[in-house]
């Protein structure tokens, strides 16, 4: 009964709302949110502490536009890309704020809140982040242009943003960085053909740029957030004790 309607939910949100560049992220927000609602919310926590909304959401955005800002001015320096135009729509900005926002708060409901909540409440948070990560990696499989280096960068930065839901113990860390990694991508015209504000051309070298799938296939991406990665599991070890009870 319990799967018949996360299944149900899944379905009727995402045809109703039709549209490839939510529709699945909404759907599974939704239908998880449904579920813990009325099934696992006197037992763990998903991550709605709104304490920390404000100064949590906008960390996050500054150290998601800083870390896409240091990618792109690397690929730039390999000619991996080069900036041939700027183009400005106002609304076009303003949808693809509206489907960031979207997207990034419905992507970490999903996995950082329901499937990676559900399970560090059985499990360690080294399990729960391995298994919550190949997940978030494993849903933009059907991409256009999705590629092993694509993986590895969603996996590892799926990894960072367990990191973030643990130590903060809320969804607004991530969320930030989540939102703010998309929309700039968007703005600077290397985000999967979105180019709103800066024109920016790719070279022949995809392993460089990313390819058709966009920066997040670029070896360059997947390099930095394995170095995060590496960071993170340091400073696990260091300091082992969660600063947030994920139990109730």
């Amino acid at each position: 009964m319990r799967l018949v309607l996360f299944v149900f939910l899944f379905f009727i949100v995402g045809l109703t709302l039709q549209s490839q560049d939510y529709a699945t992220a909404v759907g599974l927000a939704i239908a998880s949110l449904v579920d813990y609602i009325v099934f696992e919310r006197k037992r763990w926590i998903i991550g709605f502490t709104m304490d920390r909304l404000t100064s949590d959401f906008s960390k996050g955005m500054v150290a998601g536009f800083l870390t896409l800002i240091t990618i792109y001015a690397i690929v730039y320096l390999f000619d991996g890309h080069k900036l041939v135009g700027v183009a400005f729509d106002k609304e076009a900005i303003l949808i693809w704020f509206v489907i960031c926002l979207v997207v990034a708060l419905s992507e970490e409901i999903f996995i950082r809140g329901y499937v990676y909540g559900r399970l560090r409440y059985v499990f360690s948070g080294l399990v729960a982040s391995v298994i919550s990560s190949g997940l978030f990696a494993a849903l933009h499989i059907f991409r256009a242009g999705f590629t092993l280096t694509a993986f590895t960068t969603l996996f590892f930065a799926g990894i960072m943003y367990a990191f973030m839901r643990e130590k903060s113990g809320a969804l607004w860390l991530p969320v930030g960085f989540h939102f703010a990694w998309n929309y700039t991508s968007g703005i600077l015209g290397i985000w999967r053909g979105e180019q709103l504000v800066l024109i920016t051309e790719s070279s022949q070298g995809t392993l460089i740029h990313g390819g058709v799938y966009g920066i997040e296939g670029s070896i360059v991406t997947a390099l930095l957030f394995l170095i995060l990665t590496a960071v993170i599991g340091f400073r696990i070890v260091r300091d082992v004790t969660p600063r947030v009870q994920m139990k109730r």
